[in-house]
């Protein structure tokens, strides 16, 4: 077996395709279209992640009219005991209805009731923000978008053993992907790295 290594370079490198890789890896386009991302993923990214089992945060909403950011802060600290990032959550809740408009303009399906409201669920100690989404293609909605803005994806692929951990920083390495029962590995010289691996 002749062994083959491939060397990519990457100005983003996203650790994990799930539902927040492959967020993280649409943003990053969204935000610079010509920096080059790469998304390391162990499964099939049209599947992968616990997104395509149902759990998800994309449809945790402060529907404006119904509920506020602050009111989503104050009810999360609640729920977490108070064990939590103040300024992260406001901004999460924020900047949660632009993104579900974002997702909804992408195809996701949000039902509305005859009034033409979002359906919304009590599931916080106070306010509604558990919005409905009825949108078993989630996962394929998002991998097919972050293909179609030229993201990489490096699948069915596990890292080798502490490149995750240590990341290489202090001899400055390449990020490695060895591809189990083949010669092949794939190594990526990245400028940063977002990890999302679940």
């Amino acid at each position: 077996m002749d062994f083959r290594e491939t060397h990519i370079k990457a100005d983003v490198l996203i650790i994990g395709g799930g539902s927040a890789g492959a967020m993280a890896a649409i943003r990053a386009k969204e935000v610079n279209p010509a920096q080059r991302v790469v998304v390391f993923e162990k499964g099939h990214i049209l599947y992968s992640g616990c997104i395509a089992r149902g759990m998800d945060a994309l449809n945790i909403v402060a529907v404006p009219g119904q509920t506020t950011p602050e009111l989503y802060v104050e009810s999360n600290g609640m729920a977490c005991e108070g064990i939590m990032d103040e300024p992260v959550n406001y901004r999460m809740a924020q900047r949660s209805y632009p993104l579900m408009k974002k997702l909804e303009s992408w195809g996701v399906f949000f039902p509305r009731d005859k009034d033409g409201n979002y359906e919304l669920l009590q599931v916080h100690p106070k306010g509604k923000f558990c919005l409905t989404m009825k949108e078993p293609e989630l996962k394929t909605i998002l991998a097919k978008r972050l293909m179609s803005l030229g993201c990489q994806v490096l699948g069915s692929s596990q890292t080798q053993p502490g490149s995750v951990a240590s990341m290489n920083r202090t001899t400055n390495l390449p990020f490695c992907v060895s591809h189990p029962g083949s010669p092949q590995t794939d190594s990526v010289k990245e400028k940063s790295i977002i990890g999302s691996p679940g």
